[in-house]
């Protein structure tokens, strides 16, 4: 009878510990955002996107440059002795600093507006990875990372990784 009642107890406090180990202590877990960030398959595409909107533009002030170097050398060909070609050189160059500038902003802008998009699609991903393994918290540390000590048994960088672009790509994995 007192070996049952042991077990009996024994088998409770396991069974207690086993709660309280999987249930009332939250799993927490880290991953290496900047490597998710970069290894994510919508921020490369968006990346080569924004590259050739660039490579776009950049086509276009060449065009304008180039214009203005053949005026430029017409002009000293001629000595500055035809106002007319003046007068154009200086509107053409006008143009050229006024698309210079907007361009600029223009690509500064719209990599702003692709960051958002990537950052807000990646933390919806990793929430939704750490609801389906049932993470209560999971730190994004960077490459310097903000913690004093981590134990590396709890940086789930990879998986979250796989996740990401798994789920980002359709697949269900």
């Amino acid at each position: 009878m007192n070996k049952i009642i042991s077990i009996s107890i024994i088998l409770l406090a396991v069974a207690g510990l086993f709660v309280y180990t999987y249930i009332a202590v939250p799993r927490i877990a880290y991953v290496n955002i900047d490597v998710v960030y970069e290894d994510f398959t919508l921020k490369k595409e968006l990346e080569k996107k924004l590259q050739g909107v660039e490579k776009e533009r950049n086509l276009q002030l060449d065009s304008l440059k180039t214009e203005l170097q053949i005026l430029s050398t017409k002009i000293e060909a001629e000595r500055g002795k035809n106002l007319d070609n003046l007068s154009t050189f200086q509107v053409k160059k006008e143009r050229y600093l006024q698309k210079e500038d907007e361009f600029g902003k223009a690509n500064q802008a719209l990599a702003d507006e692709y960051r958002t998009q990537i950052w807000k699609q990646l933390k919806q991903y990793i929430k939704d990875y750490s609801k389906n393994k049932g993470y209560d918290f999971i730190y994004g540390v960077d490459d310097g990372y903000n913690f004093i000590y981590v134990n590396e048994s709890d940086d789930i960088t990879d998986k979250v990784k796989e996740f990401v672009n798994n789920k980002y790509n359709g697949s269900s994995k």
